[in-house]
């Protein structure tokens, strides 16, 4: 657990620290004054609240469960940062999200299931935000398909040795 800025219930796991770290190796790549940072399945909104002392221009959670949606909605509340992060209750498989032409959106995906589900969603995210620079932060590691050409790997993230399931990759589209 984290406390940043005397924030009440700001819970957030273990290695949001590590996030944090990789995030910011990604200042050497891009501003984050020009970045969206989007949350896919946020849950309570434990990496939204650890993301919200950065410089991103939005912090974005989305959140399907609606049971999740309104813990989320309800922690971001309590930390009075409602003006500061938005959620969103519904699919990021359908994801309707409007962002600035010319900016960055880092997706941060925990957990993405299988191979062929986050294969179709960067097709989908590639051609939906054509006019951005993507970047999806993807823990564990080992769901980032190896054989789509489209992808560049930016960072792998080897921080977790005892536990695999913890590490990460950053990629884009080339």
């Amino acid at each position: 657990y984290i406390r940043k800025k005397n924030k009440i219930n700001n819970y957030v796991p273990y290695y949001s620290i590590v996030l944090k770290r990789n995030i910011k190796k990604l200042i050497k790549l891009i501003n984050l004054n020009n970045s969206y940072f989007v949350d896919l399945g946020s849950g309570k909104g434990r990496i939204l609240l650890a993301m919200s002392n950065l410089d991103f221009i939005n912090i974005i959670g989305v959140e399907k469960d609606k049971s999740l949606f309104k813990e989320c909605k309800k922690n971001i509340l309590k930390n009075k940062l409602n003006k500061r992060i938005k959620i969103l209750n519904q699919d990021f498989l359908n994801l309707k999200l409007k962002v600035k032409k010319n900016t960055n959106i880092i997706f941060f995906w925990y957990g993405s299931s299988t191979k062929s589900i986050l294969k179709k969603i960067l097709i989908k995210y590639k051609k939906k935000f054509k006019n951005n620079k993507i970047f999806f932060y993807i823990i564990p590691d080992r769901d980032v398909p190896k054989k789509i050409k489209f992808i560049k790997l930016v960072f792998n993230n080897m921080d977790f040795k005892n536990d695999f399931t913890r590490n990460s990759k950053i990629i884009t589209f080339k």
